[in-house]
Order: C-alpha cells, then structure tokens, then sequence
C-alpha cells in the first residue's frame, strides 16, 4: 500500500470530512501526517519547517490523490493499523476539545502540537523551551493555551518532558 493510501485509510477511518481544496483542511491533514509518523508509522513523509509548522512538500503533491480517494474510495480501504488509529483519535478527541473551548479552529490547534513536536524533536539547534517558542513565533496564541497543548502531548507520550 502507496504512502499516500495508508494516510488515506486513516483519515477515512477517523472519519475526518476533509475538503482538500481548502487550505484549512489541507493544514489538518499535514499535522495529522506529521503526528501520525511521530506514532511511529512511517508514511514516508519528509516534513520541513514551514510558516504553519511541520510541511511536507510530497505530501502536497499526494494530496489531489488522497482527495479523490476520501471522496469515493473510503469503504475500500483496508485499516493500516488499528492502535496507532485508536491512539490518534483520542488525541484528535482532546484537541476538539480544546478548539472548541479555546473558540479557535481545530487546524491551528493542530498546527501548534505539531509545531511543538518538531520543535523538541527535529530541529537543531534543539530549542530549550518549545512553549516559549512558539508563543514567540506565532503571534495571538495565548501561553495557557499552548501549554494545555503540550501537556496533551506529553500525556500520550508524543513529547517527553524536558
């Protein structure tokens, strides 16, 4: 199964309505790829810092695909592993949450876990203080909203505490 079919399958399986001609829907999905590989199923991405946090140029140019697929295909595919699944779903659970408590979109809440893993984990110099960090490049995100996050992410284990 392609790189692109086994993220398809997880998206579907999430059952994530995403409309991938819209930037937002298109930012969820390269956080929920680059948090997926951070759960240790390698898509095969390769992601780079970007405005928005982690960025993967293939997986931009897999995206059309991937739109076709969740629009006709989703019944089709074959679940790529049901743990990994079950684990992000209660994660994407908890940042609904906090999307919806904080009044802010679930894709910039995503954007910012997604920010703060790589920043521990794939940037160097490594930043001493991702919280910190982000709240200083990313303007109009409050500092408890980015620790909630981050406190979310050491909870299930795809940050370590420092």
């Amino acid at each position: 199964m392609g790189k692109w079919l086994k993220l398809a399958s997880l998206i579907c399986a999430l059952k994530l309505s995403l409309d991938l001609s819209r930037l937002e829907d298109r930012l969820i999905l390269q956080k929920i790829a680059y948090l997926i590989q951070k759960l240790n199923l390698d898509l095969e991405y390769e992601f780079r810092w970007h405005t928005y946090g982690p960025y993967s140029r293939s997986l931009a140019y897999d995206t059309h695909k991937i739109s076709i697929t969740l629009k006709s295909k989703c019944k089709e595919l074959e679940l790529v592993n049901k743990d990994i699944l079950n684990k992000l779903s209660r994660i994407i659970d908890v940042f609904r949450k906090i999307a919806r408590d904080s009044g802010i979109r679930l894709s910039r809440v995503l954007e910012i876990a997604a920010s703060l893993v790589m920043l521990q984990q794939d940037v160097y110099p490594r930043i001493k203080n991702p919280v910190l960090e982000i709240v200083k490049r990313k303007k109009n995100i409050s500092k408890d909203l980015v620790v909630k996050i981050y406190k979310t992410l050491l909870e299930y284990k795809l940050l370590r505490q420092e």
